[in-house]
């Protein structure tokens, strides 16, 4: 601003003052001066006045005086806006937004005015504010202000919205003119935050030599999922050529784009895979008779590589050979012919080989050699232990034959069963000493006699846990009552008490309905007595045997069992029962029940 208009008609010097802000003080004494806004409000007006006074020192300084006032307007600036860094925004994650603003003035911000580029608008007093995107791929964000003076726009922020996956690859398998690639599913984005958009696709790149030579991209829905977790995916890339070295790459897509390719930790080489010959790798084989073996097949390709997928066929003209080439030969001296045929489905290819197979004579059974007693005269039999109970002798050469003293038990010891004189007792438990049958046990005993078994040296001495060395014969006589309690005689078996389990369980049984008996075999001893099997529904009401805790004095010995020494067929020889009914003969009935353990 300058007073330098100012005139004085006696062309006296003139002296200035200036009052910028109408306190009445002078601010400035030079004619011309510089108003500064800095640190004002506009828009005003402000009243600048500015007083011119003779120079003279003669004449009264405020006689001689000129008073001259305008107006000064300030024009608005908007503030200046300095933001946060800010990163891009991914979809789905709240993103935030923070500024600050820097006016000349002294105005204060009432509004944020947040335009989030995807048709939203946030209007708010205080920063910061968060904003969460679903699909973008590029979004202008618009802050504006609003003070005292107005409402100004400040700045437009652009941005890319991030969620691109990673592209993962797990490994590379080599096919004939194509690679097999397996990926991983993405689950989180390239910066490790969960992925909001799901992958649709995957892009393959092929490179032989640093060169690109094949691109193929397919959809989830063309590619194989397999049977992992988390979900994993199987392309085929096919087009290669066999025997050149492939690097490849993957990278996931989805809505936003294509992710950062990643490349296999390993490389490639497509081979053919198309069978062209089998064989069983051996000349020929020479094998024991009755022996087993198992062969193995080993289909080639014309690379002298193993062809995948091949179904394999074994056939053979003597003995057996099942699927898996297990082989069991005949009897010998024999030759056989083990055919082997391979087809691979995928090519069609079909390839065959043969194997003789040298089955040798079976060795002559080494001689049984005759059981020979010890040295020294056969002892006479201690007295038994238990009252009433009967004792035999146990030869090695002859055995022994023993009965309860009713003569309703009868123990048939064979030649070979022992290699030294035992002692063998037959004891009758007493009702009180006979273990208990548990609660829902589907076996019950049926009133008869409870037979302990034991065996002990000639001079007393007890032989615990004695196995024999050949199947014993124990046969019991049945009453009638005990065949009607079981619902008929075929029901009935002879139990034994398991001690390691704490039960009774059944044995293998020969049911002879016209001697009433009952047989079954055995290696190791216990307790024994007549029992059957209760029903599902039981319609039959069993004689139960009077129960109670095994004295202590009792010493059960080691249980065991043996299947009766006939043909392991389950059946019923009804030919002697039909012939009884007519009165024509007598026979016998077999009945074998498979041994359950309770």
């Amino acid at each position: 601003m300058s007073g330098a208009a100012s005139t004085d008609p006696d062309g006296d010097d003139l002296l200035y003052e200036w009052d910028l802000n109408g306190d009445n003080i002078i601010d400035f004494t030079s004619r011309d001066i510089v108003f500064s806004a800095v640190g004002l409000d506009g828009p005003g007006p402000f009243m600048v006045e500015l007083t011119v006074r003779d120079g003279d020192p003669a004449v009264r300084a405020d006689a001689m005086s000129g008073t001259t006032n305008a107006a000064v307007s300030i024009k608005n600036v908007p503030p200046t806006l300095i933001t946060a860094h800010l990163d891009d925004p991914i979809e789905g994650q709240p993103f935030s937004f923070d500024a600050i603003v820097v006016g000349p003035g002294s105005d204060t911000i009432s509004e944020w005015i947040i335009g989030w580029g995807d048709g939203s608008t946030t209007t708010t007093s205080t920063l910061p504010v968060a904003h969460t995107y679903s699909h973008q791929d590029r979004i202008t964000l618009t802050i504006s202000v609003t003070d005292e003076d107005g409402t100004y726009p400040l700045d437009e922020e652009e941005f890319n919205i991030r969620n691109l996956p990673p592209g993962p690859v797990n490994f590379l398998v080599a096919q004939d003119g194509a690679i097999d690639a397996i990926v991983d599913e993405p689950l989180v984005d390239d910066l490790g935050n969960a992925l909001f958009d799901p992958v649709t696709a995957y892009e393959f790149v092929a490179f032989a030599d640093a060169e690109e030579k094949l691109r193929q991209t397919f959809t989830l829905s063309e590619m194989e999922q397999l049977n992992t977790s988390p979900p994993e995916y199987q392309a085929t890339l096919t087009g290669l050529t066999n025997g050149t070295v492939y690097t490849v790459t993957v990278a996931s897509i989805n809505v936003d784009g294509t992710g950062v390719a990643t490349t296999s930790a390993q490389t490639v080489t497509p081979v053919d895979t198309a069978m062209v010959s089998i064989s069983t790798a051996l000349n020929g084989f020479t094998i024991s008779s009755l022996g087993t073996t198992r062969f193995g097949a080993f289909p080639l390709t014309s690379s002298g590589t193993p062809a995948p997928d091949v179904n394999l066929t074994w056939e053979s003209s003597g003995g057996s050979i099942d699927e898996f080439g297990l082989f069991v030969a005949p009897v010998g001296p024999t030759q056989v012919t083990i055919s082997l045929t391979g087809h691979q489905p995928s090519t069609g290819a079909t390839s065959t080989a043969d194997l003789i197979v040298t089955v040798l004579e079976p060795p002559a059974p080494p001689p049984t050699p005759e059981p020979v007693n010890p040295s020294g005269p056969i002892p006479d039999p201690p007295p038994p232990t238990i009252d009433g109970a009967a004792t035999g002798i146990i030869t090695p050469e002859q055995g022994a034959v023993v009965s309860s003293l009713d003569s309703a038990t009868t123990v048939r010891i064979r030649p070979s069963t022992v290699s030294e004189f035992l002692v063998i007792q037959i004891a009758e438990i007493q009702p009180e000493q006979v273990p208990e049958v548990p609660t829902g046990v589907r076996l019950i005993t049926l009133g008869g006699p409870v037979l302990e078994l034991s065996f002990t040296t000639p001079d007393g001495a007890p032989v615990p846990d004695f196995i024999a060395d050949r199947a014993v014969e124990i046969t019991f006589r049945y009453t009638d009552a005990q065949a009607e309690a079981a619902g008929g005689a075929l029901n009935l078996v002879v139990m034994k008490y398991d001690e390691e389990i704490g039960a009774w369980s059944k044995l293998n049984t020969q049911v002879d309905l016209m001697a009433k008996t009952l047989t079954a075999f055995v290696q190791r001893f216990s307790l024994f007595t007549v029992g059957t099997e209760i029903d599902e529904s039981p319609n039959i009401t069993p004689t139960p045997v009077p129960t109670a805790t095994p004295r202590a004095d009792v010493i059960l010995p080691a249980t065991g069992d043996r299947t009766a020494e006939r043909d392991a067929s389950t059946r019923i020889l009804i030919v002697g029962l039909l012939l009884a009914v007519l009165g024509l003969t007598a026979g016998s009935i077999w009945h074998r029940n498979i041994v359950r353990r309770l």
